[in-house]
């Protein structure tokens, strides 16, 4: 994605994945429960996925009366990045979280709970994306709601995000390995 994409993005906070345990979904969906209505107001929350939790969330968010909420369902997550400026992940563990590099191509401003060790390798605390203390909701919900108010610093780390994901494209990898490769023959 081009800097310039960023002019076309909407106040949308997304989540991309299956909805299954492990992904603790309720506790974004209780974030978004916590945040001042007014700013929610402006704001959407977009959960693209399924899973076998797919009906419970759906209750639970409709429990905590929330509103500009959308659960898309399984969808192509591209679209989604597209118009998303902030994503969230609560995982209870990853192996490399792969939609934190996807959501940072797309200017995707990524908050995640430091719950898998992976994730110090795709996001820069402060700079990219932020890293929040596992099981900390209201820090969590305090970073979410100091970037949705703070269109300028959301605007500078989308630049940045999309520049540092660059590190992960397919060229640089197969850049990496060639030169493992070259370095173990010698």
């Amino acid at each position: 994605i081009e800097e310039n994409a960023l002019e076309n993005k909407e106040n949308v906070v997304l989540f991309v994945g299956r909805f299954g345990q492990q992904k603790r979904i309720n506790l974004i969906l209780f974030s978004w429960h916590l945040l001042p209505q007014e700013l929610k107001k402006n704001w959407k929350l977009v959960l693209c996925g399924d899973g076998v939790l797919w009906q419970e969330m759906i209750d639970y968010a409709k429990s905590l009366n929330l509103e500009n909420i959308e659960f898309l369902g399984q969808c192509n997550p591209a679209e989604s990045y597209k118009k998303a400026k902030i994503f969230l992940m609560t995982s209870l563990f990853e192996g490399f979280g792969m939609t934190l590099v996807e959501c940072q191509q797309f200017g995707c401003i990524p908050i995640v709970m430091d719950s898998f060790r992976a994730l110090h390798d795709i996001v820069i605390d402060g700079q990219n994306g932020f890293i929040t203390p596992n099981n900390e909701i209201e820090v969590f919900t305090e970073k979410l709601k100091g970037i949705m108010e703070n269109n300028t610093k959301l605007h500078e780390m989308a630049k940045n995000a999309i520049s540092y994901s660059k590190r992960f494209d397919v060229e640089n990898i197969i850049a990496q390995w060639e030169n493992l490769f070259k370095e173990m023959v010698v």
